[in-house]
């Protein structure tokens, strides 16, 4: 799978793959980061090959249940909690250059 296929933005904006770390961050210290990123990774391919959305491929994986249920998975895959001061350093930004 080439990098430009995994990265489009209508599968990552419709499956919310922009940003699995925060699924593996939140698996590690539970199941251990190997396993977390194994899981994540065989999920992710899946979802580019359309075999299911995101949510639920991971909301049904037996490993990953046993530790995150459906609703702190849907917060952790959420693109909105990824930007940060994004929007104050936009502004300041603007702001330096008379915007």
């Amino acid at each position: 799978m080439s990098l430009s296929n995994w990265n489009n933005g209508e599968t990552n904006m419709n499956n919310r793959c922009m940003h699995p770390n925060a699924t593996a961050m939140a698996l590690a210290p539970k199941m251990g980061r190997g396993k977390a990123h194994d899981r994540l990774t065989t999920i992710s391919i899946a979802v580019s090959q359309g075999k299911g959305q995101l949510i639920d491929l991971l909301s049904n994986d037996p490993e990953i249940a046993k530790f995150l249920d459906h609703t702190a998975i849907e917060r952790l895959i959420e693109p909105t909690n990824y930007l940060g001061n994004s929007g104050a350093m936009v502004d300041r930004v603007l702001a330096g250059r008379g915007e």
